[in-house]
Formats: structure tokens, C-alpha cells, sequence
């Protein structure tokens, strides 16, 4: 826990991601349908953060990770060809008690930027069964 508490309020990612159409290709032949022609949906926004280094550098383990809760505000359409630059920082981590094993609280917000012009804000509640860990190296 200590060492997550000493990341709140920091930049904990920060990754550049270029909207390919072959993404959307992809997603409209497993969704059967063609919808979203040459800008990414709203609901793709938020799995554009790099979440398996933020991860990393938060030291949790992917088994014991569940996304609670995630809410988008889109300010622009992300279109194929744009470079989205996406800025994650950790917001608050606490953890409460349920039943007998604690649940760990992981906020993250994330700002997604095209040039100079803001394209969304994403924040997520990740809830962490077990909490976080504790002892020397934590």
C-alpha cells in the first residue's frame, strides 16, 4: 500500500497511440456490422490507456484485478490516422474491509490529447481483491 499511496497524484503513463484502420476493421468483422466507419468509437476510448504497464508500475497482479467502473467524456472524434497521446495519473487508492478479506480502490484518470486539442477524459475505478500488498518490498 505505501507504495501505491507515494504515486497519488502522479503521472503513472504516458503513451502515444497512432488510430489504425485496421483496428476498426477488426472490430467491425467481430461485431458483424459495419458502423463506425473512419472515427473510433466512444467505447473503445478507454482501453487506449496502457493498462498492463500502469500494472506494472503499480506492482498488481492482473488475476486479482476487476474494472468497477469507467466513465468517458469525449470532447472530439478520434479519427484513423490521428496520433492520440494518452497521460494516465492515479487519482486515490484505499482500500476497505468486505466480509473477512479487504477489496483495494484504484482511481485512475487519463486525458487523451490530438495535437494540442483535449479528445477525452477517461477515469476508472479498479477494485483489487485482497488489497494491496504489504510488507518490505510494497
Amino acid at each position: 500500500m505505501i507504495k501505491i499511496k507515494n504515486y497519488i497524484g502522479t503521472e503513472i503513463d504516458n503513451i502515444t497511440r497512432i488510430i489504425e484502420l485496421g483496428l476498426l476493421k477488426n472490430l467491425e468483422r467481430s461485431l458483424g456490422r459495419e458502423a463506425y466507419g473512419q472515427a473510433l468509437p466512444v467505447f473503445m476510448v478507454g482501453h487506449m490507456i496502457n493498462i498492463s504497464n500502469i500494472y506494472k508500475n503499480l506492482g498488481l497482479n492482473i488475476n486479482h484485478v476487476l474494472l468497477s467502473r469507467e466513465s468517458i467524456i469525449t470532447h472530439r472524434t478520434i479519427k484513423v490516422g490521428e496520433s492520440l497521446r494518452v497521460r494516465t495519473y492515479l487519482r486515490d487508492a484505499y482500500e476497505q474491509q468486505a466480509s473477512s478479506n479487504p477489496i483495494g480502490f484504484i482511481i485512475l484518470e487519463s486525458v487523451g490529447n490530438v495535437g494540442s486539442d483535449i479528445a477525452f477524459y477517461c477515469e476508472r475505478v479498479l477494485a483489487v481483491r485482497g488489497g494491496f500488498s504489504r510488507g518490505k518490498n510494497s
